[in-house]
């Protein structure tokens, strides 16, 4: 995405300026892949990378400290930056990494799954590499592979012990043992949920979640980190927490909710923002508005609730992408330490300041 000359000229948050950089080093990786460039190559400078791509200065310089740590480019005195490597463009091979999924995510792809595959399509073509989904268990598996991901993954899963042993394999979400994962900071969530709320007088908030859900292990870790920074900012506090199925049983979060209101809660935490809107619903049914009576916050910044202009917390996938990507591709080629990706805070209209008495 292009950057205005106000926007170069500014300083970028560290957090802003890492998200440039991944989307500057796949789009300058692919051109040269399309150029066909062939190592001893003089590229681009510092300051012809940050006039091609319209970045600042900073930026330029961590997307060429990173080819050359990955192996791409290396720096000779009184030459500049010469490429060493190009991942496939000496022979136009495309190489393959394989997507590990069970049966029933590879069959059934919801939204989130579609944009995380769509997002690391992106950021593997950079190098030259081509993402195939297939069933942990097939033969596919296992046969050809160059790098590997893996979503959803019991330890036990067939296959995994041996692709382990013949490919570089990342995990993406919990690590499974001997298996490093990339992840999105899920306690770090809570945290900047809470102090967004706090930010605006909110002291009395809750939080709700679902029942026995496949990411249980998420929705715990955004709980916790929503408690644990509450606590930092005394007398904010965190009054109950709650489970529910709103599909099965929509009374008993009916229910719960008007207990919350009844106690003097201002703002609630929902586990994701499908559970978000419901909330939303439930309060105004109940008379309440939202954000004047009632702050509603919710995590994933998920496309088809968009519309409602739900204040959230965005995970993205771009960045897991290419994060990712960088892991499994640079010069190591097999990593060894897990990786984090931070989430972004999206302000929109369902947070608002306490309402006074």
């Amino acid at each position: 995405m292009k950057q205005s000359a106000t926007t170069r000229r500014r300083r970028l948050p560290v957090r802003e300026m890492e998200a440039l950089a991944d989307r500057t080093y796949s789009e300058c990786l692919r051109d040269w892949i399309a150029e066909d460039l062939t190592p001893g190559t003089v590229v681009t400078s510092e300051n012809e990378l940050a006039l091609r791509y319209d970045v600042t200065l900073a930026v330029a310089r961590r997307v060429l400290a990173r080819f050359e740590r990955d192996g791409v480019i290396r720096r000779e005195v009184g030459r500049g930056s010469i490429l060493a490597t190009l991942p496939n463009a000496a022979t136009g091979a495309t190489k393959d990494a394989c997507l590990l999924l069970p049966a029933h995510m590879l069959h059934d792809k919801s939204a989130w799954l579609n944009e995380l595959i769509l997002a690391l399509e992106a950021a593997l073509s950079g190098y030259g590499v081509r993402l195939r989904p297939v069933e942990a268990g097939s033969p596919e598996a296992v046969s050809g592979t160059g790098i590997a991901l893996t979503y959803h993954l019991p330890p036990e899963a067939p296959a995994l012990a041996k692709l382990a042993s013949q490919a570089p394999v990342l995990q993406l979400g919990t690590a499974l043992p001997g298996i490093p994962a990339i992840a999105f900071d899920e306690e770090a969530a809570g945290r900047i949920a809470a102090a967004h709320l706090v930010e605006w007088g909110h002291q009395v908030v809750a939080f709700v979640g679902y029942e026995c859900v496949p990411w249980q292990a998420a929705q715990d870790a955004r709980l916790a980190g929503l408690q644990a920074s509450l606590g930092l900012h005394a007398p904010a506090h965190l009054v109950a927490s709650g489970s529910t199925n709103p599909v099965a049983d929509p009374a008993a979060l009916d229910a719960w909710l008007h207990r919350q209101l009844a106690a003097g809660v201002t703002a609630i935490a929902a586990a994701n923002d499908h559970l978000a809107q419901t909330i939303r619903d439930l309060a105004t049914a109940h008379g309440r508005r939202v954000p004047e009576d009632l702050s509603i916050i919710g995590f994933d910044d998920a496309h088809v609730w968009r519309p409602n202009a739900l204040t959230t917390l965005r995970f993205p996938w771009g960045e897991l992408g290419a994060a990712a990507a960088r892991a499994l591709l640079s010069s190591g080629g097999r990593p060894t330490a897990d990786i984090r990706v931070a989430p972004q805070l999206i302000r929109r209209t369902t947070t608002g300041p306490v309402a006074r008495a």
